[in-house]
């Protein structure tokens, strides 16, 4: 950090005799004038030697660190709300981030594996399943099995569980 005495300087009296304090007070032109002034209010060495010191001066440039105080405090107060609201948006996109991880996780773990209930083979798409049926079981399985199930012709199942079915289960596709 470079040594502050170096920056302490006599405030920029021109400048400050410049400012209207009662223009700011309405708030024109509030923060380019509150900027150009912050370095000689901040950075300012006060020596009461120095003729320039006058009661009025000394008053206006604490009613100017005042302000720019105050627009700190307002500036920091905005941000302030606006972060937290940045902070709920983030909460809310990662509670949605998660959902569809979890869908999409559930998805691909439970994909939906199609049995045939008359001969235990297993496939990946209820269409081939239905192909499979008409082909290998015909009349006898859409007779059999409409009573039974209510007009579905098969159960969807994971893969976990699956894999405790007996050994010559084979998937097709």
């Amino acid at each position: 950090m470079e040594d502050l005495d170096e920056k302490f300087d006599l405030p920029d009296w021109k400048l400050i005799d410049e400012i209207s304090i009662p223009l700011l007070e309405k708030g024109i032109g509030t923060y380019d004038i509150l900027q150009s002034a912050l370095a000689s209010v901040v950075f300012c060495k006060a020596d009461i030697k120095d003729e320039n010191w006058t009661n009025a001066r000394l008053l206006k440039m604490f009613r100017i660190a005042q302000l720019q105080l105050l627009y700190i405090l307002q500036s920091q107060n905005e941000l302030v709300k606006k972060l937290t609201l940045e902070k709920e948006k983030c909460k809310k996109v990662y509670k949605e981030n998660d959902f569809f991880k979890k869908s999409l996780t559930e998805q691909e773990t439970a994909r939906d594996l199609f049995r045939c209930q008359e001969c235990s083979k297993i496939f990946l798409h209820s269409s081939f399943l239905l192909d499979h049926i008409h082909r290998k079981h015909g009349s006898h399985y859409d007779e059999h099995h409409h009573n039974q199930s209510n007009g579905h012709l098969s159960v969807p199942h994971s893969p976990k569980q699956l894999s405790s079915a007996s050994s010559n289960t084979s998937v097709w596709r």
